[in-house]
């Protein structure tokens, strides 16, 4: 049984985010908040883990499909895992009742026979367990920041993505 915090003092959530100490040297700081972008992200996607039952992967997918992705070679693109990857997670997801695969006709009957994923019910139960507990712990990381950290931390997010759309090339090499 956890012990209760010392009057007059908050106990810390282990899913939020630790300070890390950033180096001055201009050079070293886009490494230190690149990491602290990355912890955050580890630090978020642990804290779904933890209420969903779910690997990291298997949320990136559910998360993708929810938001329209609906073929293994697109959830590949969009959560950075190989097609293969992709696809037994996808596959893991079917077996599991997360997520379903969807047939718009059949060769009998004239139809292309494609095939799309969709979320179950249960699928999308797990879905909005995960947006819950990530707009949680946004909502401790802004209360923790502040307005202006708040500010500060979009302008420096938006920033990096706009170098990253602008150059794809240049920001992976």
């Amino acid at each position: 049984m956890a012990e209760p915090a010392a009057a007059g003092v908050q106990k810390r959530d282990r899913t939020q985010l630790r300070p890390v100490p950033i180096d001055s040297d201009p050079s070293r700081r886009l490494g230190d908040v690149l990491a602290l972008v990355t912890a955050g992200s580890a630090t978020l996607f642990r804290g779904i883990e933890q209420v969903t039952g779910l690997r990291v992967g298997e949320i990136q997918v559910l998360l993708a499909v929810a938001h329209g992705a609906d073929r293994a070679a697109q959830l590949a693109c969009r959560t950075g895992q190989p097609n293969e990857s992709a696809r037994a997670t996808v596959a893991g997801l079917v077996d599991s009742g997360l997520l379903r695969w969807h047939v718009l006709g059949t060769a009998e009957d004239g139809g292309d026979s494609a095939a799309y994923l969709r979320l179950t019910d249960s699928g999308m139960a797990v879905f909005e367990q995960a947006e819950a507990v990530r707009i949680r712990l946004l909502g401790m990381l802004a209360a923790e920041l502040g307005r202006e950290g708040v500010e500060a931390l979009r302008a420096g997010l938006r920033a990096l993505a706009r170098v990253f759309e602008a150059e794809p090339d240049r920001a992976a090499s």
